[in-house]
């Protein structure tokens, strides 16, 4: 499955950052741990700990995806992996690693 935030170099304008945003209908979750392996919680369990939808993981080259997941039925959230991501149409794929970067690392579709 292709995602339909797919990034290429013709179509890098295209993205809808409010389209990836708006995935997790506004819903936010507070994360600790570490990839694969996160725990939730309804609220912070540090001074300055800031929610998240997406958290974002990366292949080091030009994939990204999200790492966490929320089920829009119950509630809950999970865990995500990079084939989880594709079969959710959630792996967003860029010309080059500086995008990529730009996207996963430095939140370039978050609001700001």
């Amino acid at each position: 499955m292709k995602s339909p935030f797919k990034i290429s170099p013709f179509f890098t304008d295209h993205i809808d950052p409010e389209k990836i945003r708006s995935a997790r209908q506004g819903k936010t979750i507070y994360v600790t741990g570490d990839q694969g392996g996160y725990n939730f919680h309804d609220s912070p369990q540090y001074d300055g700990h800031e929610p998240s939808s997406h958290l974002m993981a990366d292949d080091g080259r030009r994939e990204a995806w999200p790492s966490i997941y929320r089920d829009s039925l119950t509630g809950s959230w999970s865990n995500q992996n990079r084939n989880q991501a594709i079969k959710r149409n959630e792996l967003y794929n860029f010309k080059d690693q500086d995008q990529m970067i730009d996207f996963a690392r430095k939140g370039n579709w978050k609001n700001k």
